[in-house]
């Protein structure tokens, strides 16, 4: 059967997730039939496997592949849902995300009329029961903005669209042409792939306007073990995006995909969970040895901590980073506590709001009864007289 569009769905352990991202697929307005579904478990311990097969039994359009051993993160079992795709089109899902219901239609749509390369929209953040808007600010309603690579208007995508893939639809031809694959059993995959996409493409559509999915923010996440072999991936990421864009000859392009990603480099070294004095300084040579790469770029952190740990790691002050890293829990607790007072407070304006509405309702009710009254008493006056005229004439 021929499907206008396969969708990969890369997993570990998220039987308490996973039904609402499969759901989010089948209920699709494209219809279920024109999808095909591929879900890649990166060997699951839970009941994760068993959700898979219970769906699997129920559609024939849905392909499963299991691997024996958990490679860690998402870029081998996107890799190997790739290599099962059969669509014209590709799209991808995080298996604790979901789509909007018509994210298929509406991408699918696009591509195809329009012959793009790649169609991305935006999507929205779901974090402690607040809701945030994923788009960049510049970019907001702005309706539907075509790119070509070469253009300069193109390097604000590089420096400010999220790589969140599942926002994304991708011509497969685009893909096989030029054999882009995920980076296998490192972070950040999805970076240098959705760069390595952009840069080979010829026609990019941004659909400003249109939420394609929903991004749900747990405490925990994939990169919660920051330690020396994940710093040395991260790296390993950011190297290879570097050489995409040399390889490109656009070496000068890079700082805008740098500008994106400096303050995340400094949160990760602050969150980071290093012990040993001979990691830490490992993983602070890793940092310096690559901001020494890059220092032509003249591109630094924006916010102030950041930019403190920036200098400290440039000049080699390595002791003060154990200063730095309580600065930056105490900082990141603050934050947290701010986070919780405006959800706090976003929650007592909607009741104020709500509050406010029922009271405007209970004056209008109010209003109408004071007018029925009115009219009553005038009924009443009406009937008064009429008795009073009866009784005149019964009494002569």
């Amino acid at each position: 059967m021929v499907f206008k569009v396969s969708i990969i769905i890369p997993t570990y352990n998220r039987e308490d997730y996973l039904r609402k991202t499969i759901d989010s697929v089948i209920n699709q307005t494209i219809g279920f039939d024109n999808i095909e579904l591929i879900i890649v478990d990166d060997a699951s311990t839970d009941n994760t496997q068993l959700i898979i097969k219970e769906y699997k039994k129920k559609y024939s359009n849905i392909k499963t592949k299991y691997l024996n051993e958990n490679t860690g993160f998402p870029g081998k079992p996107r890799n190997v849902g790739m290599s099962l795709a059969t669509s014209e089109y590709i799209m991808f899902l995080d298996s604790d995300d979901y789509f909007e219901k018509d994210a298929c239609e509406v991408l699918y749509e696009k591509i195809s009329s329009e012959n793009a390369d790649i169609v991305f929209g935006t999507y929205t953040i779901h974090k402690m029961d607040r809701i945030i808007d994923g788009t960049p600010e510049c970019f907001r309603r702005k309706g539907t903005l075509i790119f070509n690579p070469k253009d300069d208007e193109f390097l604000k995508v590089i420096e400010l669209v999220s790589t969140k893939l599942s926002i994304n639809i991708y011509n497969k031809k685009l893909i096989d042409k030029y054999n882009i694959k995920y980076l296998e059993g490192i972070p950040t995959q999805d970076g240098p792939f959705f760069i390595e996409c952009l840069l080979n493409s010829n026609s990019i559509i941004y659909l400003t306007d249109f939420n394609v999915y929903n991004y749900i923010s747990h405490d925990y996440s994939i990169t919660a073990s920051r330690d020396v072999t994940y710093f040395k991936g991260l790296f390993k990421a950011e190297n290879y995006a570097f050489n995409i864009f040399k390889n490109k000859n656009r070496e000068e392009d890079y700082k805008y995909y740098l500008k994106r990603r400096i303050n995340f480099f400094m949160n990760q070294l602050l969150s980071s969970n290093i012990e040993e004095e001979n990691d830490l300084k490992e993983v602070l040579n890793l940092f310096k040895n690559f901001f020494n790469k890059v220092d032509s770029y003249s591109i630094s952190p924006t916010d102030d901590l950041s930019k403190l740990t920036f200098n400290i790691i440039k000049n080699n002050e390595f002791d003060n980073f154990d200063y730095l890293t309580n600065v930056h829990l105490k900082v990141k607790r603050v934050w947290n506590h701010n986070e919780v007072l405006k959800l706090k407070n976003s929650n007592i304006k909607e009741k104020d709001k709500k509050t406010r509405a029922k009271n405007l309702e209970l004056v209008e009710k109010n209003a109408d009864l004071r007018k029925k009254y009115w009219k009553l008493r005038e009924k009443n006056l009406e009937l008064v007289e009429k008795n009073a005229d009866l009784r005149k004439k019964y009494w002569k």
